[in-house]
């Protein structure tokens, strides 16, 4: 996942616009997420609501592994449960390539 590069990183949140896109037609049940209202205001500003809200930073930050963010100049220290969920994120965002990739031969094969 390159989040680095200024193209990088916009083709990040198109997927993930996409992601969401999809989940929605899907009409797929979105996980709760009431977790949220024990946010810091600063963190609450990045997830506003009950909405899916992927971000391209936070993906980044799963992917990384890192254990500290920074956000608008406070700093965040991921506790051992979420670096957990982080590596379950990276293998989700690896097994939904394989699927896309698996539909999009299917495709191919099928024309």
């Amino acid at each position: 996942v390159n989040t680095k590069s200024e193209d990088g990183s916009n083709a990040c949140a198109a997927y993930l616009e996409a992601i969401d896109i999809a989940a929605e037609t899907l009409k797929l049940e979105k996980a709760p997420r009431a977790y949220r209202e024990d946010f810091t205001i600063n963190y609450r500003a990045l997830f506003p609501d009950q909405s899916r809200n992927y971000r391209v930073d936070v993906l980044e930050a799963g992917f990384e592994q890192y254990a500290t963010i920074w956000v608008n100049g406070d700093k965040f220290e991921f506790s051992a449960e979420a670096m957990r969920r982080a590596e379950a994120l990276q293998k989700s965002w690896w097994d939904l390539g394989t699927v896309l990739e698996k539909w999009s031969q299917a495709v191919k094969q099928s024309q």
